[in-house]
């Protein structure tokens, strides 16, 4: 015999309540019937391979013929709700994933193809296969999908499965954004967590990070060049140097340079010829040796083109016109742990940050305040049947988060989560399936707390300051077309401190900070440079090792676009 939930829930509610006659258990017991019915249909919320039935065709007057089943992802409510199938339990398995997608893939559908790649560089239950998503990256990249191009641009970037190749990697990112088309230069984040440009040369255990802040480096031909006018005779370069360990030594074109408490270096580099080559080694305490290269060039374009009096980002008249679409955010702040310890500030830090967002930036909001699990894999699951392609959204967690290094599965922690049961534990994972599955063009998670899987920076375009203000504004058209899927957190696999900025964490501070003090158009990865810059000292200062992040977000939907705040 079968039992429906519906039958199941009244079989439930009989059994535990029937003979109840002391209100104050029957109460306590009706609770724990509440929280398993609200455990159950959170899961419905989680998204699925789901295959839906075949279309009935009638060829002609006679024949009638049903077509193929239709694979899509969709949350599993959805998928009940037309009448499709998924596999209900355990289904994180390769071989059941690829049952649903490769039908597909064969036949030449593109999309089926990427996620055919991804499951393959997933490996899920088995060894990630490289060589084998990349072969399927290139068949989508063939018919023009731009999330195959990121994907396969990062296999190129990081060596993996295939030969470790930037100017490649380069050039599908370009693609994947639009660069190409608009005819301008694809400007990205340089450091050797993501260029193969990089030396590793590792005597320690592990290598410190570069990163170069400023300028923003032009990916011509794979090539990192800094782009430089004839006229200049210096350029400034300045970058960040990271290292748990500490770093002993910096040097710049072999003369040493020293780093403030922030870890950032500035060094004023001579202009010698038509191209300066810039070394940069850091070496950490450990000894291990990390080393970036790239190029100053002098561009004749750029010369020959009539110099304009430049207009900062943060001024809002060259941007008034643009179609920049709504923008919305989720706002999650939970202090009060019903089995975890209280945290002190992540209720006021949400609050502070759905103020700025409504009233600076013109966002609607939905502010949560002390979530459960069911609250918020619910309202992630409204907004996912709710944003349309000219939406942009922001997410923003403050609480308890874990990271499982064995598996590299960043949890959240909602405020009815155990701290040795998983089952009412939130995993990034299905956050990341749940915004993969979203129709708004652009969309960043801004976590105090982790978020795992992260992907490279480079394949973040950026907005050069020394652009020309016709550049400028064409660069930001590309940038408001293009998909993004990124993340800016807290720290990374490091505990992060809850307090510290006056009443907010010093994360949350530095976020609100930097977007009250912003007056125009401000990219994301500004605002991740400029919460670093007050993060990392202040952390230190407590004697925290403590590094924000910001990065695209792997299997989310990338393509290659950026999240812009324009104040209002």
């Amino acid at each position: 015999m079968k039992i429906n939930y519906a039958s199941y829930l009244l079989i439930t509610c009989f059994i535990f309540l029937g003979c109840v006659n002391d209100p104050a258990e029957y109460q306590r017991r009706a609770g724990e019937i509440e929280q398993v019915r609200n455990l159950s249909d959170a899961d419905k919320f989680f998204i699925v391979d789901c295959l839906l039935p075949g279309q009935i065709r009638k060829l002609g007057r006679e024949a009638i013929y049903m077509t193929a089943r239709i694979p899509i992802k969709t949350s599993a409510l959805d998928c009940e709700e037309q009448g499709g199938e998924y596999v209900a339990y355990n289904q994180a398995n390769k071989a059941t994933a690829l049952q649903y997608w490769l039908p597909a893939a064969q036949e030449g559908n593109a999309e089926a193809q990427v996620y055919v790649g991804e499951i393959f560089a997933k490996g899920q239950d088995t060894p990630p296969d490289y060589k084998s998503a990349a072969e399927w990256y290139r068949k989508a990249a063939a018919q023009g999908n731009s999330r195959a191009r990121i994907n396969l641009g990062y296999l190129y970037e990081k060596g993996l499965g295939v030969e470790k190749n930037l100017a490649a990697a380069t050039e599908l990112y370009k693609k994947a954004s639009g660069f190409d088309k608009e005819n301008l230069d694809y400007i990205a984040t340089l450091s050797t967590t993501s260029d193969s440009t990089a030396s590793p040369a590792v005597t320690g255990s592990h290598k410190p990070v570069i990163e170069i802040i400023d300028p923003p480096v032009s990916m011509v031909r794979g090539v990192p060049i800094v782009k430089i006018r004839s006229a200049v005779k210096e350029r400034d370069i300045i970058g960040r140097v990271t290292d748990p360990s500490g770093i002993t030594s910096l040097t710049i074109n072999d003369a040493q340079n020293a780093l403030d408490a922030q870890g950032k270096f500035k060094s004023s580099i001579s202009i010698k010829g038509d191209k300066t080559p810039i070394s940069i080694v850091a070496i950490n305490k450990e000894g291990g040796r990390q080393n970036l290269e790239f190029m100053l060039a002098i561009d004749d374009f750029l010369n020959s083109e009539p110099v304009e009096a430049a207009l900062p980002l943060n001024v809002i008249n060259p941007w008034k016109d643009l179609e920049f679409g709504n923008y919305y955010a989720l706002i999650i702040g939970n202090s009060d742990y019903e089995k975890l310890p209280d945290l002190d500030t992540p209720d006021e830090d949400a609050r502070a940050v759905d103020s700025i967002l409504k009233s600076k930036y013109g966002f609607t909001t939905q502010l949560l305040i002390n979530a459960n699990r069911y609250q918020l894999l619910s309202a992630l699951n409204e907004l996912r049947t709710k944003l349309t392609e000219n939406d942009n959204l922001l997410i923003y967690y403050a609480g308890h988060g874990e990271l499982d290094k064995t598996n590299e599965r960043g949890q959240w922690l909602p405020i009815d989560a155990e701290i040795n049961n998983t089952a009412n534990w939130v995993s990034n994972i299905d956050v990341t399936d749940i915004l993969n599955t979203m129709n708004a063009k652009h969309i960043i998670v801004v976590a105090d707390s982790c978020y795992s899987g992260a992907m490279t920076r480079t394949a973040i375009p950026r907005i050069e300051a020394d652009l020309s203000q016709k550049q400028k504004l064409e660069t930001v058209k590309v940038m408001i077309k293009t998909k993004s899927r990124t993340s800016l957190t807290s720290g990374g696999e490091e505990q992060v401190m809850d307090g510290g900025g006056g009443g907010h964490s010093i994360f949350a501070k530095a976020v609100i900070d930097a977007l009250q003090n912003n007056q125009g158009l401000l990219e994301a990865q500004q605002l991740f440079d400029t919460v670093s810059d007050i993060v990392i000292p202040v952390a230190r200062a407590n004697s925290i090792t403590q590094t924000p992040e910001y990065a695209p977000i792997k299997n989310a939907g990338h393509d290659g676009g950026e999240f812009l705040f324009i104040a209002i």
